[in-house]
């Protein structure tokens, strides 16, 4: 019990350090990006509203919320400034996975409110779920590797272990294999079945 109270503060304190990260506009964009141009008519980036022509404001914040996924180190909501690119939330997010594909996305696209950014994996683009699912207890080391991250290793690893053990009872049996976690197997899980 005690080592799962440790586990979730810590998990919280590094969600804390994350988005105080995320908020500090010099991170994010860079010291010499300039949020607001008080002659252009821009929102004002300390108030978070734009002045209008009565010397008021509209009310408008200068802050978003997206939801970033897929091939990224760091998932989750984060809140950027207004004007904020792809790229920005990229790198709030903890940068690129090792297995992301970087030219699959346009990363100067600037962000609206609520939008979801999933990067994709290498290879995602030639596999969908509305394709068919891949049978993990029959398909060969070729067909398997069109999975998103399972690459040659990982292919002979579940080959191997099927062969050992007589084929996969349910899809999560995969995470027997060495070399599966459950984060690799939340990944592939929507392209494969157990027939």
């Amino acid at each position: 019990m005690n080592k799962r109270i440790v586990l979730i503060t810590g998990l919280l304190l590094i969600m804390a350090i994350v988005l105080a990260a995320c908020n500090d506009e010099q991170l994010l964009l860079g010291p010499d990006y300039n949020m607001s141009d008080s002659a252009s008519g821009e929102p004002d980036a300390d108030t978070g509203s734009e002045e209008t022509s009565d010397g008021g404001t509209s009310g408008q914040t200068d802050i978003l919320y997206v939801h970033v996924c897929g091939a990224v180190n760091e998932p989750g909501v984060y809140e950027l400034s207004a004007g904020s690119r792809i790229n920005d939330a990229v790198l709030c997010a903890g940068g690129f996975d090792s297995e992301a594909d970087r030219e699959s996305i346009n990363l100067v696209e600037q962000l609206e409110d609520g939008q979801q950014i999933r990067i994709p994996f290498i290879g995602e683009q030639e596999l969908s779920p509305d394709s068919g699912l891949i049978d993990i207890n029959s398909a060969g080391a070729e067909i398997l590797c069109t999975i998103p991250g399972i690459g040659e290793t990982r292919a002979a690893a579940i080959i191997a272990y099927r062969e050992e053990h007589g084929g996969f009872r349910q899809p999560e049996d995969l995470m027997k294999v060495s070399g599966i976690k459950e984060g690799l197997y939340a990944r592939i899980k929507p392209y494969i079945e157990c027939r």
